[in-house]
């Protein structure tokens, strides 16, 4: 399957053999990995997270999504490393002090590993912007609860659209003023407004024929049949499988508190034994899922169009001789 990733301000076509997948397969693989990110503190962890998504996003948009993901980065950081420790004392060795009251490293550790979760959680959600297309909410939500599959959707296709309606007005605009016309600070201002008041009404209307055209059509109505392209395969079943042991062990792990860490007021790993070291080692395979199937459809697929290039030039050998 191509999927159709932004690069800059350009769509590409790049082959992903884990978003040709079922998309449970793809949905229950991402709701592991960011719910297992979300609800452990562990720095390990928190670091395969951060470094499979990173790797997983680069691999989808490219060197956009490390540029993308960069200032966000950096205001993440900002606040939980270097301003939250400002209000919060709760360390027992501090640095400095501040009004009287000290800055712990204690806190501003917490703050570091509370932004490497974050900014973990946020890498992860882009990758499944990209993976989870409008088309596969629809799948996954469409049947039994239409109007949730419909927000996801909406809201997954949003902001691009947005973008790309306001570019096509704003170079619209531009064409009729004129590109040599530089206007001051006001000016601009004022064309902005209007330029924003187009897309609205723009985005308004095409609300309504949305909604117009999937009432005329029976969306959410009882017994509506829908078509889908999409196969429940043998490989899927054994990636749902290989990703629920993946899952649990590492969710036993850390319900267990083998995994636990402690920040305040003092830095304290709990004794790590057999199961907190297989958890380490299944998350980390459980996060590289997506890679290596990317790596290895990639093998596939170019050995494929190798092969299909070879009997065209033999067919085309064979007819000119």
């Amino acid at each position: 399957m191509d999927i159709r990733v932004p690069v800059g301000r350009q769509l590409t076509k790049q082959y992903s053999g884990f978003a040709s997948m079922h998309p449970w397969t793809n949905f229950i693989f991402l709701a592991a990995v960011i719910v297992i990110t979300m609800f452990t503190m562990n720095p390990v962890i928190l670091g395969i997270s951060f470094a499979a998504s990173l790797v997983y996003g680069i691999r989808l948009n490219g060197i956009s999504f490390l540029k993308r993901n960069i200032i966000i980065a950096v205001w993440v950081i900002v606040f939980s490393v270097l301003i939250q420790p400002l209000f919060t004392h709760s360390g027992s060795t501090p640095l400095f002090y501040l009004n009287d009251n000290p800055v712990s490293l204690e806190n501003m550790i917490y703050g570091a590993v509370i932004s490497l979760m974050l900014l973990s959680v946020i890498q992860w959600c882009g990758c499944a912007a990209c993976i989870l297309s409008s088309e596969k909410m629809m799948f996954l939500f469409g049947s039994f609860i239409p109007s949730v599959g419909m927000i996801f959707s909406m809201i997954l296709r949003l902001i691009p659209l947005m973008r790309r309606r306001f570019r096509q007005i704003h170079e619209a605009q531009e064409g009729l003023r004129g590109s040599g016309n530089h206007n001051g600070f006001i000016e601009k201002i004022r064309h902005f407004i209007k330029e924003f008041s187009v897309l609205i009404t723009w985005s308004l209307e095409s609300s309504m024929e949305t909604s117009m055209s999937m009432e005329s059509r029976g969306y959410g109505l009882k017994g509506r049949t829908s078509f889908s392209r999409f196969r429940f395969t043998r490989r899927d079943t054994t990636a749902i499988i290989v990703i629920i042991l993946l899952s649990a062990c590492t969710a036993s792990a850390v319900a267990m508190g083998t995994l636990t860490v402690y920040y305040l007021p003092m830095v304290y790993f709990t004794q790590i034994n057999t199961r907190g070291v297989v958890g380490i080692i299944t998350f980390a395979v459980l996060v590289m899922i997506p890679v290596v199937t990317d790596i290895y459809g990639s093998l596939v697929y170019n050995r494929r169009c190798a092969w299909k290039d070879d009997r065209m030039e033999d067919t085309q050998g064979g007819i000119v001789g």
